[in-house]
């Protein structure tokens, strides 16, 4: 039985669907018929089916398949796609980073808020000590 192996241009071009479909969502994970891989990639349903497979043997991607048909098949895309995902992740550190620093802020204001009250509260006690000693 001789196995078909998927020419490295068309490889590429149902990697390239992936990437593709990565970047304009911002997620690894895919939702795609093979169909509309086969159409988005622009090769054959049978080399689809073929390439699919392929880049999962080579742990490019990994299929999850719903129970049922009704459901589509999620992809997900393994590689880091030069400087997209890296791009990624450093927006949503900054994101946390400067949400972390507004919680800091409020914090630091209530905690203001309240020594500020404190203070307050330790000057009428020492007024009163004061003139319970004089």
């Amino acid at each position: 039985m001789s196995y078909y192996h998927v020419s490295e241009e068309n490889l590429n071009k149902v990697e390239s669907f992936f990437v593709r479909r990565v970047k304009e969502t911002g997620s690894d994970h895919i939702e795609a018929t093979v169909v509309e891989i086969a159409e988005g990639s622009e090769v054959a349903l049978a080399t689809a089916h073929k390439a699919i497979k392929e880049l999962t043997e080579q742990k490019v991607l990994s299929v999850i398949k719903p129970k049922s048909r009704r459901f589509a098949i999620t992809y997900i895309y393994k590689r880091d796609i030069e400087e997209f995902i890296t791009e990624q992740r450093e927006q949503s550190q900054i994101e946390y980073l400067t949400n972390l620093v507004q919680i800091q802020k409020e914090e630091i204001k209530m905690l203001r808020t309240e020594l500020n009250k404190i203070n307050g509260e330790c000057n009428i006690m020492a007024n009163i000590l004061k003139k319970h000693q004089a």
